[in-house]
């Protein structure tokens, strides 16, 4: 913090000529301006302190109302963010060590200090009082770093063995002899290994989400997105969870779709977070509600559930990584702690604020916000058909980009002619072409080939592909191949219009 050119100074000093001095050694100075107000009493400098701001003070250590070194200490337990240079007529030798030691910053006799020393001592102290709170500052922040640091090894230490015990315990089973693959202890190992593995990925993958989190490598491919889609998804995922403790969930929203802009996969891991932890730390029978509605703010996105509820104390505290509120059913710890903080970072990083609502008894809710999708015009300006061996193509021109949407089978019979479609499409209609595969049923290594191949020649006119939508199938032989690290995909239209009208040369290529 740099010194302000004005200091306003509280002088304390019970003799009137040498307050008289002092103050006009202070302001008959060249080297900056000082607002002096004097005062003879440590109890009226105190009163005076909490009224009304000052950059520093000037102590004499005898005074009507007290005397010595614990005049010092008196003002710094009273202010303690306030530098204070000592000024005394006593030449004890090791009397500036003792009222450093009590708080001061700097100590001189009176006497023998001119006026430029004093302005001068005043202003480093106010330097010096700055560097030793940000030494403070720094100091709390390592040791809250270090209890952190014993705290995640403990919990990833304990969170750790627990699947490891159980697998070698699996091992050890499938060690003992032959057995044959459908020997139901057999089958109870695998089945005991792969839960265990499962459970151990996701552990090191929160860990490695909380760094990103915390270091702001939290990376986002936005698109627009309809949330009530990713509810279902979400459902999909925990229903077999929620139906193991008879719990219900349920969608709540007026619209039949909701679109947003947001990072399909990022958010719903945030969903899953929330959801499992209504699940896991509330006991059977609750009602879980993914819900969404349009407000002022854009798209209001909430988790309620009717469990427990979260204790007011704890409430602030459940964003915090490895902290867990205590399970209302067992008095045990659930999970690794690190859900909500994963959760808070990902709504964060889009831009929003996560925030709950609850009372004990009455159950909880989780909040967040996302921007609503920007509608962008679909006219279509010219079309083509196509009917193929084993496929179906249509052509669509707009403004500034084509699409080419496949119904079907991509493969080697339809080859050589569905390669003709796209080189004229991005030779004659636009060199940035969406590349619809939402009814592709299939992708053979040609049809594959054939995506690189369009890629490179929209990028040789200035272009880019994108990719619409591909099925499940479709996408993972893609994924395999790596085609989804170099060729962008989105889940609707609006969203690839987006990137491809916002797209240029001096774009990275992938970025949405």
């Amino acid at each position: 913090m740099p010194v302000p050119d004005m200091l306003r100074v509280l002088l304390i000093e019970d003799d009137p000529g040498d307050a008289f001095l002092v103050e006009r050694m202070l302001t008959r100075g060249a080297d900056g301006a000082f607002e002096v107000t004097h005062v003879a009493w440590l109890e009226e400098a105190i009163r005076r302190l909490r009224q009304d701001p000052f950059d520093a003070a000037l102590l004499d250590l005898a005074l009507p109302d007290t005397n010595g070194l614990e005049t010092v200490s008196n003002l710094h337990k009273a202010m303690p963010g306030l530098p204070i240079v000592v000024l005394t007529g006593s030449e004890q030798e090791d009397l500036a060590v003792q009222v450093v030691k009590r708080g001061a910053q700097d100590c001189l006799l009176k006497g023998q200090v001119e006026g430029s020393v004093l302005r001068r001592a005043l202003r480093y102290a106010m330097e010096r009082k700055e560097l030793t709170e940000q030494l403070v500052r720094q100091n709390e922040k390592l040791r809250e770093l270090d209890r952190l640091k014993s705290e995640f090894i403990s919990v990833v230490s304990h969170e750790m063995r627990t699947p490891i015990t159980a697998m070698q315990v699996a091992l050890t089973m499938l060690e003992e002899g032959p057995r044959d693959v459908q020997d139901p202890e057999n089958k109870e190992s695998m089945a005991m290994l792969r839960r265990n593995t499962d459970r151990l990925m996701k552990m090191t993958t929160d860990v490695l989400d909380v760094s990103r989190v915390e270091s702001g490598g939290l990376q986002l491919q936005v698109q627009d997105v309809d949330i009530l889609t990713l509810f279902r998804g979400v459902i999909d995922l925990t229903h077999p969870l929620a139906r193991s403790k008879n719990d219900k969930l349920l969608i709540s929203s007026e619209h039949q779709t909701l679109f947003v802009q947001c990072d399909p996969e990022r958010i719903t891991q945030a969903l899953l977070n929330l959801v499992n932890n209504a699940i896991t730390h509330n006991s059977g029978g609750i009602e879980i509600t993914l819900g969404a509605r349009v407000d002022r703010d854009g798209i209001c996105v909430w988790v309620h559930d009717t469990g427990h509820g979260i204790p007011e104390e704890e409430q602030d505290r459940v964003f915090q990584p490895f902290y867990q509120v205590r399970s209302r059913k067992a008095d045990v710890m659930c999970g690794s702690g690190l859900g909500l903080s994963i959760t808070r970072g990902v709504i964060e990083a889009h831009g929003k604020e996560l925030w709950l609502v609850s009372k004990p008894g009455k159950g909880c809710t989780f909040f967040f916000n996302l921007d609503p999708q920007v509608q962008r015009p679909m006219e279509v300006v010219r079309t083509c058909d196509w009917e193929l061996t084993q496929m179906r193509a249509k052509g669509e021109l707009y403004r500034f980009c084509a699409r080419l949407s496949i119904a079907g089978r991509i493969g080697s019979q339809d080859h050589h002619a569905i390669r003709e479609i796209v080189h004229d499409l991005i030779a004659n209609w636009s060199n940035k072409l969406i590349v619809d595969l939402q009814d592709c049923t299939l992708i053979d290594s040609q049809g594959i080939g054939l995506l690189v191949e369009a890629r490179a020649r929209a990028m040789e006119r200035g272009g880019k592909v994108v990719l619409l939508n591909p099925v499940a199938s479709v996408r993972q032989a893609l994924d395999l191949i790596g085609i989804l690290d170099v060729i962008p995909t989105f889940v609707n239209l609006s969203a690839a219009f987006r990137a491809l009208e916002s797209s240029s040369s001096s774009r990275k290529e992938g970025t949405s």
